[in-house]
């Protein structure tokens, strides 16, 4: 923020261009029942993905009212000997995901209703 270049305003305006063009598009998501509005988390890993490297892939998904908030599909940082540990390293991924989101979504419930609710990650 405190050394903004023309590469920075070109890019923010190509998200203004972005979302003016895009304003009929949007998420659904619904709400059946106070479970669909817990924070649900999924995780997998794909043991030695990359045959060069070695590095196995983590891959995860947040949901909240059956729709999704967060993903990400990541080569692991280490080299996992066994897709045991392969699978292993991937919820260590998914919960570091998870605690941010889980913080992030109490602020807003708590900023908003101003009342404190908690949230589950299952």
């Amino acid at each position: 923020m405190q050394n903004l270049d023309k590469p920075h305003l070109d890019a923010l305006l190509q998200v203004f261009q972005y979302l003016k063009s895009t304003t009929l598009l949007g998420l659904s998501y619904k709400r059946q029942t106070h479970h669909d509005l817990q924070l649900q988390g999924w995780c997998d890993a794909d043991y030695n993905s990359d045959k060069d490297t070695r590095h196995s892939t983590t891959g995860y998904v947040f949901t909240i009212a059956s729709g999704a908030i967060s993903w990400k599909s990541k080569k692991q940082n280490t080299v996992a000997l066994s897709s045991t540990e392969a699978e292993f390293i991937a919820p260590a991924y998914t919960a570091k995901e998870g605690v941010w989101l889980q913080r992030l979504l109490f602020a807003l419930v708590a900023d908003y209703t101003r009342r404190v609710v908690p949230l589950n990650i299952l």
